[in-house]
Order: structure tokens, then sequence, then C-alpha cells
């Protein structure tokens, strides 16, 4: 018996959906990957209202930062080399990105036109923010068990 065109096709999934299994049980994952998620951390940047200035909050998410500084401070951060910088109003921040973190994920890909990113360069800055973010965890959780242990050994000195 032959089957039916409608039968014999498979359905794929599309991107959305791709992007929803890779980010798993962590959908703040994912607010890093794209510009204009990355974006969305520049409230009110320090230079977006200075009209000389060439370094602005869409040039610097666009070249993979978000913002991580306090309001007024021109301070970001590549979540995918987890390099933290902080800008000058002339700096052009793909230039620097490049400049400091020639082995960045983001710097390699060497792409910041999204639409032209293959699935290879999609799947490396996916598995580079999801390092960071272990990295991350792994981090906070030692400091918090070296702050729990010094407890401990202090407790036990003044006794």
């Amino acid at each position: 018996m032959k089957k039916s065109k409608k039968q014999t096709k498979e359905k794929r999934p599309d991107s959305l959906q791709l992007l929803k299994f890779v980010q798993g049980d962590n959908p703040a994952l994912l607010n890093s990957l794209f510009a204009k998620d990355r974006l969305k951390t520049f409230e009110n940047f320090v230079y977006d209202d200075q009209k000389d200035a060439y370094c602005n909050s869409k040039k610097l998410a666009a070249a993979g930062f978000r913002f991580c500084g306090d309001v007024g401070e021109p301070d970001a951060l590549c979540p995918f080399c987890s390099k933290e910088m902080s800008f000058d109003p002339e700096d052009d921040p793909w230039d620097e990105h490049k400049k400091h973190c020639p082995k960045c994920p983001f710097v390699v890909v060497n792409e910041l036109d999204e639409a032209k990113w293959t699935v290879d360069n999609l799947l490396l800055l996916i598995a580079a923010l999801q390092t960071n973010e272990k990295k991350a965890a792994v981090t906070k959780l030692s400091d918090q068990l070296a702050t729990m242990f010094n407890d401990v050994l202090l407790s036990l000195s003044t006794k």
C-alpha cells in the first residue's frame, strides 16, 4: 500500500519550538540570545541621550552586550563570554568586543545580522549561554558553601 504525501511528510519543529526545547526549564536563558532582548536591559542608558556619542544601547546590544551596571554607568556584560566592560561615548562596542574577547563565541560567529546565523552559530551561542549560566550557579553555590563552612569554623572556635 502506498502512503499518501500527507502521511509520509514529517512535521518539523519551527525555530521557536526548537528554542523552547533548548531553553528547557529556564526561560530566562534565551533572554540574552537576541539583540532585541539584550536591548531591553539598557533602559535609560547613559549615552543614549548624548547626540555626539557613538556608543549607545542599540550598538551595545547588537555587539552582544546586555546592561550590567548601576543607573548612569556605561557598563555592559557579554553573556556569551562573561566579559564585563565599561564604555566611553566614542567607543565602537563591536570593535571593543573583538579586541578584548577574540575567543568569545559571539565574536567567533562574527555575524551581527541574526537573520544570517546558521544552526551551528545558534547552537554555539546557546551552549555558551548555558555554560556561563552553569558557571555562575556553581560560583554562587561555592560562595554559599564557603560562608557556611566559615560560620561553622567560627562557632567551633568560640566553644
